[in-house]
């Protein structure tokens, strides 16, 4: 899977927590685990910053024969399951954010056994609520990247879509736990693009 893709500099997480959050609300997509939020806005972050592009693309495979080899180049070391988990984890979110930007075309087979397979690694690990989430991630993956393809859709067409305090409102009323997660919005910001490809808050 070789597509050009679009960057940009993404939201600070907080925000797009809380419009995923929006978004799912207002398109009845409800995601199974409230943890699924934050890990979606954390996906937007970690692909699209553009300070991170050089160590995701240390991690990330193409394939499921690419990860194998992964797999096996590191079974000797002190922690085997490292550097694969890593690189089934960024590839997964590499992948997912790449075809949620796509209009047509998408493929959903590698970046789900991506997940699958980072799942696996991180029980190995020790790592019990993100083997959790990537577990809700894989069995409800086509919910969760129709989420984040009208997230995309929503920032970069929708001039009039912004996020408010009676948005954060609502995802604080509704995930309170979540809260201190994520970073507080202190004041009403709307989210567009300009003509450079950066998001601007």
């Amino acid at each position: 899977m070789d597509t050009e893709k679009i960057l940009f500099e993404a939201a600070p997480l907080g925000v797009n927590c809380v419009a995923l959050h929006k978004i799912a609300k207002r398109d009845d997509l409800s995601l199974p685990m409230p943890h699924l939020h934050v890990y979606l806005a954390g996906l937007i972050e970690r692909v699209n910053d553009p300070a991170n592009q050089k160590k995701l693309r240390e991690y990330v495979v193409g394939s499921k024969e690419h990860l194998a080899e992964v797999v096996e180049r590191h079974r000797s070391d002190e922690m085997p399951f490292r550097i694969p988990f890593y690189a089934a984890r960024h590839s997964g979110d590499f992948f997912t954010d790449m075809n949620a930007q796509l209009v047509t075309g998408r493929e959903l087979e590698f970046p789900v056994y991506c997940y699958e397979q980072a799942q696996i690694y991180g029980k190995e690990m020790g790592r019990k609520t993100e083997v959790a989430v990537f577990n809700l991630l894989a069995r409800t993956f086509g919910v969760c990247l129709e989420l984040l393809a009208r997230y995309y859709q929503a920032v970069r067409f929708d001039p009039l879509f912004e996020i408010n305090e009676r948005d954060y409102q609502a995802f604080k009323k509704e995930f309170p736990e979540l809260v201190e997660r994520i970073a507080r919005i202190e004041q009403p910001s709307k989210l567009k693009q300009d003509i450079g490809d950066k998001l601007i808050m």
